[in-house]
């Protein structure tokens, strides 16, 4: 690239000045993910992804032991697990934790879908996330938690005890909101 830069290509000469910087960091014994500016997009270097320990075995999360659990019935498995939760709810739940993403849902009479979201997203942002027309006519959204809606049965009988509300597109979405997103396109 410093050969390349010497044709007096700005765009070369400004990359190899940030590389010959990223160079001296790591001279100092630091590492890529201390770095305080971006990469580019071509360099994209595995040590700067997200890293998530996992362990197999008995003292982490037991592929085999999991194995035989999923052939049991849900009360069995959840019997031999004294309340804990299943290795792959451990594995999504760190996952999300790790990738600061929360979930969010939609429910209609006949089907419930889940969605995920970075943490602190708006309800715009969720509603472009389900489709780019709903976002492009988002009116407002109806918003209730999960829990409170499935322990009124429905829709109706939530906004009648006062458990649902309308938000507009700046409301920051809640990990566990389901979303009933008014639109017009």
């Amino acid at each position: 690239m410093s050969k390349q830069a010497k044709s007096g290509d700005a765009m070369l000469k400004k990359e190899v000045a940030t590389l010959e910087r990223l160079l001296a960091h790591l001279d100092e014994g630091k590492t890529l993910r201390d770095w305080p500016e971006e990469l580019s997009a071509e360099l994209d270097p595995l040590t700067t992804k997200l890293l998530i320990p996992l362990e197999n075995g008995p003292n982490g999360i037991d592929g085999q032991l999991e194995l035989e659990l999923a052939e049991l019935s849900d009360e069995e498995a959840a019997e031999f697990r004294e309340g804990k939760p299943s290795a792959l709810h451990e594995v999504a739940r760190r996952l999300f934790e790790a990738l600061d993403l929360i979930g969010f849902f939609t429910a209609a009479e006949k089907e419930t879908r889940a969605w995920t979201l970075r943490r602190g997203q708006t309800a715009l942002e969720a509603a472009a996330t389900i489709h780019s027309d709903i976002a492009r006519g988002f009116i407002r959204c109806e918003v209730i938690r999960w829990d409170d809606l499935v322990a009124s049965g429905s829709h109706s009988e939530a906004s009648r005890k006062g458990l649902q509300r309308l938000e507009g597109k700046e409301y920051v979405v809640a990990d566990g909101d389901v979303l009933n997103i008014r639109f017009n396109v």
